[in-house]
């Protein structure tokens, strides 16, 4: 039953709302302002911007490695004294870092109940990273330990194909992962197959290639034929290198997708980076032994202080490098991911003018506005997608709100009406 004065009151009330929600519209201020905007957009934007700072780093860390392989070291010797000081310290830390799982062992006292989604009681508690190396579920493990075997792999047919080929030849093919990637994503990840990620890897795979200048394509001069320019081969290639070539681009391409995976199921930056490490060292001593019978593959340590400086940065820039790539390929589409972390072969060009002094071709020119054009399409692609996605969440919200108000309104309005039809009865 309802009183005249609490008719009197609704009344007042719905004339209120009445008046109020006039405009079928809320104010824009005030649904603007609960659509909250990273600075730098979403966690994938993040991750793509991390991979541009990854390409320069990585670029820096082959200064450094050119440098000390002047010195007379062998590249897997290199490798392995990079991977050894990224290991020590990923391990340092997963011995230090926790994560929190769920268990369903009643036995164990540490932990707290929660309630499953079957009903079952299962225990949450936290766990170092370094007791869980490989993740915390088989489908996780298989794909960390995947993911390490790939890169081994890729690491061997890398190196193989750069003893094997002319320096060119070797970078060029290897850096055609983009355009195997972007499909592989769609095949494997589900990702998003646009024309415009087509587009830009096809023109970075060919800036490469203007920046490489493959023998294959431009042929040989007087000075690659003499060992200069990069050319260690004499002038003699290997047609097997070609094959590990296309493998190695194949397994670069599945990196890029096994971290990917492994970031949706929920796998810790630093546990790709432990698979990474113990594969690495693994597959750099098989190799090392598989080729010790050349005299230039014989490992012995820096002979002078400037080879030690040029190791060090070597491995700081490598492993920083390394850190981040893992971080934001794990959160990245793997398509367009690809596409920017293949513009450390411009980087690298650049780097080599300012710190080696190359004087630069105009082909070359043309390839870094070409490898640069292909990231401006990416950087333009998600920031049309992240402004759409803007968009449509403020859309969203506006008939959210709408839809609110004129429920409320509804509402207002049937019990109103009930309270008057209760007071005519009483006055009756």
């Amino acid at each position: 039953m309802c009183s005249p004065t609490t008719s009197q009151q609704l009344a007042t009330k719905d004339n209120q709302t009445t008046i109020s929600d006039s405009d079928d519209f809320p104010k824009n201020n005030d649904t603007k302002s609960k659509v909250k905007q990273p600075l730098c957009g979403s966690s994938e934007t993040f991750g793509l911007l991390l991979l541009v700072v990854v390409a320069i780093v990585f670029s820096v860390m082959g200064c450094f490695l050119k440098l000390a392989g002047s010195s007379g070291m062998p590249s897997t010797e290199l490798v392995f004294f990079r991977v050894l000081f990224q290991g020590a310290f990923i391990v340092l830390f997963m011995c230090f870092w926790t994560i929190p799982i769920t268990t369903e062992d009643d036995d164990d006292e540490d932990g707290t109940m929660i309630g499953g989604d079957d009903g079952e009681k299962k225990k949450k508690k936290t766990v170092l990273l370094i007791h869980q190396p490989f993740g915390a579920t088989p489908e996780m493990r298989n794909v960390l330990i995947l993911r390490g075997i790939l890169g081994g792999l890729g690491f061997i047919m890398f190196y193989y194909t750069i003893k094997a080929l002319p320096l060119g030849d070797a970078i060029s093919l290897m850096t055609l992962y983009p355009v195997v990637t972007v499909f592989a994503a769609r095949i494997f990840l589900g990702e998003s197959l646009r024309p415009s990620h087509i587009f830009a890897a096809v023109i970075s795979g060919i800036g490469v290639i203007l920046i490489a200048r493959p023998k294959f394509i431009f042929g040989y001069s007087d000075n690659d034929k003499d060992g200069e320019n990069g050319n260690t081969n004499n002038g003699t290639v290997d047609p097997l290198g070609y094959f590990t070539a296309m493998l190695g681009c194949c397994f670069m391409s599945s990196v890029f997708i096994t971290v990917r995976k492994a970031g949706k199921m929920g796998a810790h930056t630093l546990q790709l980076l432990f698979s990474f490490v113990t594969f690495g060292l693994i597959f750099s001593i098989i190799f090392s032994l598989v080729i010790s019978d050349a005299d230039d593959t014989k490992w012995a340590f820096p002979s002078s202080s400037a080879s030690w400086w040029y190791v060090t940065g070597m491995c700081v820039s490598g492993t920083v490098a390394h850190v981040m790539f893992n971080h934001a390929a794990k959160i990245a589409p793997s398509g367009i991911a690809s596409v920017v972390k293949s513009s450390e072969a411009m980087w690298s060009y650049i780097l080599q003018i300012v710190v080696f002094g190359q004087v630069p071709k105009v082909s070359t020119v043309i390839g870094v506005i070409l490898i640069a054009s292909s990231v401006a399409i990416v950087a333009a692609q998600k920031v049309y997608e992240e402004k759409k996605k803007v968009t449509l969440s403020t859309v969203e919200q506006e008939q959210r709100a709408r839809l609110l108000q004129r429920e409320e309104r509804t509402k207002d309005e049937s019990y109103g009406s009930m309270c008057t039809d209760t007071t005519k009865e009483i006055e009756v």
